[in-house]
């Protein structure tokens, strides 16, 4: 993962780990941890709810933010209204953000070459584009651009696939 500006500075290998389905504030999530110590909850069609750290809430999503709706194919768009908390800022902000899948492309990554479904999010201050492996269950991929009008400044993140131990199909 290369980040710059709000969405952080310089380069980092993470690994992510699957916690499989655990409670959270009373919902079933599934849940990932990275290696930097970030927890995070999606509910069972893969839409955001949390993201902990320590056990205490970094942000949330009221009631989630909608990353995918299945099925995916090329063409498709949704729409995600929602809210999100800042705990660290203590503020909270509706968004609105179309989502779209453009394509089905390979992307190239360290890890291999992927069949994937390209997917893209706008938003009023920001423009995300990831790249999915429907057969792995995992974005291979990240793009995600926040201009100068983002309520928390302008950066950069990119983040590809180093490698993985995920089998085919079992997601």
């Amino acid at each position: 993962m290369t980040s710059t500006g709000s969405l952080g500075s310089g380069s980092q290998d993470l690994t992510f780990r699957a916690l499989g389905e655990l409670g959270w504030e009373g919902r079933r999530v599934m849940g990932i941890a990275n290696s930097s110590g970030l927890h995070l909850y999606y509910d069972a069609s893969r839409r955001i709810v949390a993201q902990v750290r320590d056990g205490k809430p970094v942000q949330t999503y009221d009631p989630y933010e909608a990353l995918y709706e299945w099925p995916l194919f090329v063409g498709k768009s949704w729409v995600s209204d929602f809210r999100i908390r800042d705990y660290a800022r203590d503020q909270t902000t509706s968004l609105r953000y179309d989502f779209r899948v453009e394509a089905i492309e390979q992307a190239t990554t360290p890890a291999g070459v992927f069949k994937t479904f390209r997917m893209r999010r706008d938003g009023p201050d920001d423009r995300y584009v990831v790249w999915f492996d429907p057969e792995l269950g995992l974005e291979v991929k990240r793009d995600w651009e926040r201009f100068a009008s983002h309520r928390l400044g302008s950066g950069t993140n990119q983040l590809e696939l180093l490698s993985h131990d995920v089998k085919p199909g079992a997601r």
